[in-house]
């Protein structure tokens, strides 16, 4: 479980912020293990993957927040 409490960038948040995300179930998002980049960086394909539910106004389809536990579909942006 991850210790609120410890995470020095939120120490500026209240008891009652804490405690309520501490009791969230957040996932270990870690890999178990790094791959090495084996060519270099200029050549390589790059992909930035975000949970912030980002999508282009007016060309894409908002999520959907009435997806009881999240909308879990994606947008290339």
């Amino acid at each position: 479980m991850l210790d609120i409490f410890s995470i020095p960038k939120l120490k500026h948040l209240s008891i009652k912020n804490k405690t309520a995300l501490s009791l969230y179930p957040w996932k270990n998002c870690r890999p178990d293990k790094m791959a090495a980049l084996t060519t270099p960086l200029y050549m390589a394909n790059v992909a930035i993957i975000s949970s912030a539910g980002l999508y282009i106004k007016n060309e894409q389809e908002s999520f959907d927040t009435k997806i009881k536990g999240g909308d879990y579909s994606f947008r290339e942006i």
